[in-house]
């Protein structure tokens, strides 16, 4: 169904991957970044649910760029972070977390706490969503057990050195 026939309408988004740093191009690839102009992204996007009364936003992974983690002065993963959470201004995102999320913030209980996400257990990042009557959004968290966490990075590194064997060059 579209337009007015639709039950409900969801915005999507992701891999905004914002970082305070100059455009670059990326070692592998060759694509050329422009970390900055996410959040210009983002205002465009939000402008566009709003337009088309979007009744749940779904944001699915990488808000932010590991990239943080390299610059200094006012630009660490929680300052980014914010940047971005804020730029959703007044609608309620649903965050799905990505790897670049968890690596530059290692601490769930902060990454959590920053993306609105701390109240569904500890350290808990999977939930359910209904944005319409019959109808359910279930999120997983594919970080639970992670390399990229601080919290079960052991677990994790256990379990791949007993899955794959030598784990020298694979992670």
């Amino acid at each position: 169904l579209e337009g007015e026939d639709a039950l409900f309408s969801v915005g999507l988004i992701t891999d905004l991957q914002y970082s305070d740093i100059p455009d670059r191009t990326m070692r592998y690839g060759g694509a050329r970044r422009y970390y900055r102009n996410s959040l210009a992204v983002l205002r465009e996007a939000r402008e566009a649910w709003r337009e088309a009364n979007a009744t749940t936003v779904m944001v699915l992974g990488d808000s932010i760029d590991r990239s943080t983690l390299e610059v200094s002065g006012g630009n660490e993963p929680g300052v980014a972070l914010e940047r971005v959470v804020r730029g959703f201004e007044g609608l309620q995102p649903n965050f799905v977390l990505g790897n670049h999320d968890v690596e530059a913030i290692p601490s769930r209980s902060e990454l959590l706490g920053a993306l609105g996400m701390g109240g569904w257990g500890e350290g808990a990042a999977h939930y359910a969503l209904r944005p319409h009557q019959g109808t359910k959004f279930l999120v997983l968290d594919a970080y639970a057990v992670s390399v990229y966490t601080d919290e079960r990075r052991g677990e994790a590194l256990s379990t791949l050195a007993r899955e794959r064997g030598d784990l020298e060059g694979n992670l």
